[in-house]
């Protein structure tokens, strides 16, 4: 072996063991990263591909787009969440503990969750953010907290009303999920802007407000410490709101590790937005896309009474499988108004105002509602009635015999009863009377609480039930006002019905007695179908 060979096998016995070391160390590196880095490195997700129920479920995904929305709000996570903080950790036990909190969100609607999260993704802001509604609301639309924030981003009246979110009497833009939605994320990258890209703060100020996270900040500053989330002087509520977010993003990344399951929801729109572009009676478009009303205020539950207002929005969410028929029947009845009052078949008088009218007069004075006035006349504001100004008022008798049952179902949808509070009178005993629940009468008049007052005005909601079980060949529909003394088989006897069909169509129970001034619905002929 010459002097050149030699070195040359010498230096590779050297260098051998020197490399491996360098390259186990480099993968010792690898595997003993902070879970943490690739916050600050980058947002892709970088989670190990190992077999799991929840891989599996990935295995069947489709143009690299996963098939549940947790695994697609979870590939985009962009902020750090200080898992291993005692703050994050005290959540994740909460969060254990109470693990229907994921379930009761996808109850409300699962499919709001894909949407705010793919609102989310197109903005390329932190698909924590989809997260929020739940800590906020549960993703409930209809959710109001005792000091009246409102909708699954609970937005107070006045940050409502600065972010160009309407409400009046027709609408509630606070609930409706695709507007709130748009507003608040708007406001979130407002207030991001203003706490220089600091998400954490940001988070804060969404929940205390950014004058309480700013203040803290300053006070921080002058006394030298430190103005991260953690080390701030923050109300304890906003204290333990961040954190609960953290450690939902935390456990939505690994459910299993924290023993938690995850309803399964599909990562796919379900609905579309289509723009009427005038008022429509809700229970037509409901017929107009062949589904039920309840289905269509459940995704549009921005619209609090039983039409849209009069100046707009009219933009309804559709199931998509639906829109195809609603926008192929939208474009058949062209520029005809699609509220019921278009019926040039009703009679209409011409009222000019005088001087002291209010419209509630007006409206006891023809038999008619406030509600009914304000639609037909396009008036928002019941407080402004110019002297001399001319009114539409129209008569409302029960449609003629010859409509049919579809017509008739139509028309009392669109028509809530109305009913005016009398000393006394709770909540409670208006819904029993009428055979609602509570929580219907508080979404159909805005309220915010179960406080009323005498001679307030309530919509009482029809169910849909009522009427939807009608013969073919009904011809129309009796209003009966119970009187003292009545029982249902002396009035279905007097009316030839049948006590089974009271009880359906007024969704009676039997075992309770009538009430005199109850109004109950009796059909003129046939009965019900099977």
């Amino acid at each position: 072996m010459n002097n050149l060979t030699q070195n040359k096998t010498i230096s590779l016995i050297i260098f051998t063991p020197l490399l491996c070391s360098l390259l186990f160390l480099a993968s010792s590196r690898v595997a003993i990263a902070s879970p943490f880095q690739r916050y600050k490195v980058n947002t892709t997700n970088t989670r190990s591909s190992a077999t799991s129920p929840q891989n599996n479920v990935k295995l069947a995904e489709v143009n690299n787009k996963p098939a549940n929305v947790w695994d697609g709000i979870s590939n985009n996570f962009k902020i750090n969440h200080y898992a291993t903080r005692v703050q994050v950790q005290q959540q994740i036990k909460w969060i254990q503990k109470n693990k229907g909190i994921f379930d009761k969100a996808a109850s409300q609607r699962d499919h709001f969750i894909y949407f705010v999260s793919d609102r989310v993704n197109q903005r390329n802001l932190p698909a924590e953010l989809a997260l929020l509604p739940m800590i906020e609301s549960g993703y409930d639309p209809y959710a109001h907290s005792w000091v009246g924030a409102a909708g699954i981003w609970q937005f107070m009246p006045r940050t409502a009303k600065e972010m160009g979110v309407k409400q009046n009497w027709w609408y509630d833009g606070r609930r409706d999920v695709y507007k709130s939605t748009d507003a608040a994320l708007d406001y979130l990258v407002s207030l991001n802007k203003t706490f220089n890209g600091d998400w954490l703060q940001t988070l804060a100020a969404y929940n205390a407000g950014a004058g309480t996270v700013r203040r803290a900040i300053r006070i921080n500053r002058k006394q030298g410490k430190s103005t991260d989330f953690w080390s701030l002087n923050l109300p304890k509520q906003t204290k333990t709101y961040v954190p609960r977010l953290l450690a939902m993003t935390v456990i939505v990344e690994n459910p299993e590790k924290y023993n938690v399951k995850l309803p399964t929801i599909k990562n796919r729109p379900y609905f579309q937005a289509i723009n009427v572009g005038k008022q429509i009676d809700l229970s037509v478009a409901a017929k107009m896309a062949d589904i039920s009303l309840d289905e269509l205020y459940a995704l549009n539950p921005g619209f609090t009474q039983w039409a849209t207002a009069p100046n707009g929005p009219h933009q309804l969410l559709i199931p998509n499988e639906k829109a195809s028929l609603f926008r192929t029947n939208l474009a058949k009845v062209g520029n005809k108004q699609l509220i019921h009052v278009a019926d040039n078949s009703q009679k209409r008088t011409i009222y000019t105002i005088k001087q002291g009218n209010t419209l509630s007069g007006i409206a006891s004075q023809y038999h008619v509602s406030t509600k009914e006035l304000l639609a037909w006349n396009k008036l928002e504001n019941t407080n402004i009635l110019r002297v001399g100004a001319k009114l539409s008022i129209y008569d409302t008798k029960p449609p003629p015999k010859q409509q049919n049952a579809k017509a008739i179902k139509i028309q009392q949808m669109a028509r809530p009863r109305h009913y005016t509070v009398k000393q006394g009178d709770t909540l409670g005993k208006i819904a029993q009377r009428n055979h609602v629940k509570v929580v219907s009468i508080k979404r159909a008049n805005g309220l915010r609480s179960n406080m009323i007052r005498s001679g307030q005005q309530l919509s009482i909601p029809t169910k849909a039930k009522v009427y939807a079980n009608y013969d073919k060949n009904t011809d129309g529909v009796i209003h009966y006002k119970v009187k003292k003394g009545d029982a249902l088989s002396k009035i279905a006897n007097a009316h030839k019905v049948t006590v089974a069909d009271l009880t359906k169509w007024n969704t009676l129970n039997q075992k309770k007695f009538l009430k005199p001034g109850q109004d109950l619905v009796i059909l003129k002929t046939g009965r019900t179908t099977a």
